[in-house]
């Protein structure tokens, strides 16, 4: 997951299972969504002949968008209705992009993370604890 900010623009692009989560007076406001193998990208990978096994693609990737990764990608398969094999990507490359306007009297802070945290917490937990620490720093100064 990347940010990018460009004046008051706030470009967000991610690929994999990172997140990014707005503070917008003090609610959480998420910048992105995860790829991991959830129902909406299972159908997906189903329809073209892969599986998911214990939330893995194919068994190893436990993400459907990623760069590198090609042991999930350009993989032959055999179509039942041509009997030929075709090329299929399981895991995507392209990533989800979100541009949002920064107001800077309402937007506080962003924080970047990978699943490590938000397996742990979720988006609305995560931004309530970086808010308590940074109000309690700012008390300490």
């Amino acid at each position: 997951v990347v940010c990018l900010l460009v004046g008051n623009k706030l470009v967000c692009a991610n690929l994999g299972d990172a997140r990014a989560v707005l503070s917008r007076e003090g609610r959480f406001v998420e910048l992105s969504q995860d790829f991991k193998a959830i129902e909406k990208t299972r159908d997906r990978i189903k329809g073209q002949g892969g599986y998911i096994v214990f939330g893995r693609v194919l068994g190893r990737l436990a993400v459907t968008r990623a760069f590198g990764d090609f042991e999930c990608k350009q993989i032959a398969v055999k179509n039942d209705d041509t009997e030929q094999k075709e090329l299929r990507n399981f895991v995507l490359c392209e990533p989800e992009i979100r541009v949002l306007t920064i107001d800077p009297a309402r937007d506080e802070f962003i924080v970047l993370a990978s699943d490590g945290l938000f397996d742990r917490f979720s988006s609305e937990e995560t931004i309530n604890l970086a808010r308590q620490r940074f109000l309690t720093a700012e008390m300490m100064e």
